[in-house]
């Protein structure tokens, strides 16, 4: 018998099962698929969480909803993915104003 068919075997007597995680998908089943495809997309570009992109584009959906004006900055820039995000986030969700 092989180790990982032995360690499956333990792990299904206690009631539990050992399940592939694939890396390139994110786990979000209560985000928006809009939020889910824009992390998807500025991935490459950003060292950020999808816990927090989604934040993010919470924050900016939140902003366009009660037409707050100014600008938005962001700062220890990387690669500039959380602005990409934003961008595209709300661009597919109906445009800045």
């Amino acid at each position: 018998m092989y180790l990982t068919q032995l360690v499956k075997k333990i792990v299904r007597s206690l009631g539990f099962e050992i399940v592939r995680h694939r890396a390139d998908e994110p786990n979000l089943p209560d985000v928006p698929a809009a939020v889910v495809e824009t992390f998807k997309k500025v991935r490459p570009y950003t060292m950020t969480s999808p816990e927090r992109i989604v934040s993010l584009c919470e924050a900016v959906k939140y902003v366009q909803e009660k037409s707050i004006e100014g600008d938005i900055v962001e700062c220890g820039v990387w690669k500039g993915g959380e602005h990409d995000g934003s961008r595209r986030y709300t661009v597919t969700d109906g445009g800045y104003k």
